[in-house]
């Protein structure tokens, strides 16, 4: 992404630039291989009411905010959807856990 300003100097634009997201849907890798050596993804789908998320494998999910109280839990699937309408904008973490493997990821709420 590229901001431009007619407000410019020898260093970069003078006036501060300012942009709006709406809908921005985020997809994160976990990192985390399982027993077959194959990579196991989290996606993350950050909307205005709702997060939503999915992993490869059967899992259990979680909401957690930042003091590390578990918000909202999804047991034995692999897609997710958090309801955080109710929920104070902020950073969570979404949890996703099974005998195999585990993995964790920030999210923002705007």
């Amino acid at each position: 992404m590229q901001l431009f300003s007619s407000d410019t100097g020898i260093f970069g634009m003078n006036t501060p630039a300012y942009f709006c997201l709406d809908d921005m849907q985020i997809a994160y890798p976990s990192g985390i291989s399982d027993k077959d050596h194959t990579s196991s993804k989290l996606e993350l789908s950050v909307k205005q009411k709702s997060i939503n998320a999915s992993f490869d494998k059967i899992c259990d999910f979680q909401l957690i905010d930042l003091s590390g109280k578990v918000i909202q839990s999804i047991p034995s699937t692999n897609n997710a959807e958090f309801n955080t309408n109710q929920l104070p904008k902020g950073i969570y973490i979404i949890q996703a856990r099974n005998g195999e493997v585990n993995t964790a990821t920030k999210v923002w709420r705007w």
